[in-house]
């Protein structure tokens, strides 16, 4: 069973506008029905993969709306598409999704700014050794021609 080319929803036996809930318990339904473990038939590994596969792309967001216009649910006509509303639980999920991307990009631009501070911080350092090192090698040297010329 080739799950790119089967209609997921109908595969689960649920509408197309089911809640992740019904989803979710839709497929725990089916998957003992045709568990390896439990059906003996010789398709029944490739059916339970295709149903773990249609869960996967019906509780993803954007898999879910790639499928819905894949299989034309929310067309009014013509290849003219609604706008497909999702559910609480999933633009929840969006949100979570977002943000912690949001979030995440904030963290790693902060620790890049600490890390080039410290760099900076460390060269600054280095410079000032390198321009200490100089004026001592520098005076070291007149001391020693001085006393050179002295004697």
């Amino acid at each position: 069973m080739n799950t790119a080319h089967t209609d997921c929803y109908k595969l689960l036996g649920i509408a197309s506008d089911a809640e992740p809930k019904v989803i979710q318990k839709a497929w725990r339904l089916k998957t003992k029905e045709i568990h390896p473990d439990i059906n003996k038939s010789p398709t029944s590994s490739a059916d339970f993969r295709a149903l773990t596969l249609a869960i996967k792309i019906l509780i993803d967001p954007v898999a879910r709306l790639k499928h819905d216009r894949q299989f034309g649910y929310g067309k009014q006509s013509n290849n003219e598409f609604t706008i497909q509303t999702f559910s609480i639980a999933q633009n929840e999920k969006a949100k979570l999704t977002v943000n912690e991307w949001s979030s995440d990009y904030e963290i790693a631009m902060n620790m890049r700014d600490d890390q080039r501070n410290k760099n900076l911080t460390k060269h600054h350092r280095n410079i000032r050794k390198a321009k200490i090192i100089f004026a001592l090698s520098a005076s070291l040297l007149l001391v020693l021609f001085l006393l050179f010329i002295i004697n």
